[in-house]
């Protein structure tokens, strides 16, 4: 199996992503990241995160929900970490606009800390 490096695996879009999305994490687990449309639950955007590297990207404005799978084995998309894989998704939408000064992001931390203000739910493989 080779060595997959972090970075998006997939674009689910055909405009310029102008809004800034920055995904950080800790050693120890990888992750596998879905960027959803947040009405029609259209896939804007995937991504492998190797656990600890740094993720940046920048998406379309809009509003979106965020899913992500964890686990240590990769064994591609469709099977993602297979059965040891651990499945969320984050309550809060997370809307990218446009203002005055530039395009309003995302800096999100899939860590877990006490006293932290990203809410998550485990969901199951099906709903990932």
């Amino acid at each position: 199996m080779s060595r997959l490096v972090t970075g998006v695996l997939s674009r689910g879009f055909y405009v310029d992503g102008v809004a800034p999305l920055t995904i950080k994490t800790r050693l120890g687990s990888n992750y596998y990241v879905k960027v959803q449309d947040w009405t029609s639950k259209r896939e804007i955007l995937t991504a492998f995160i190797r656990g600890g590297e740094p993720f940046k990207t920048f998406v379309p404005v809009g509003s979106y929900e965020i899913k992500y799978a964890a686990g240590s084995s990769w064994y591609g998309p469709t099977f993602d970490f297979g059965e040891e894989a651990s499945y969320s998704r984050c309550d809060e939408r997370f809307d990218f606009t446009m203002t005055f000064e530039g395009y309003t992001g995302y800096t999100i931390e899939l860590i877990l800390q006490r006293h932290g203000n990203l809410e998550t739910d485990p969901i199951s493989a099906d709903d990932f």
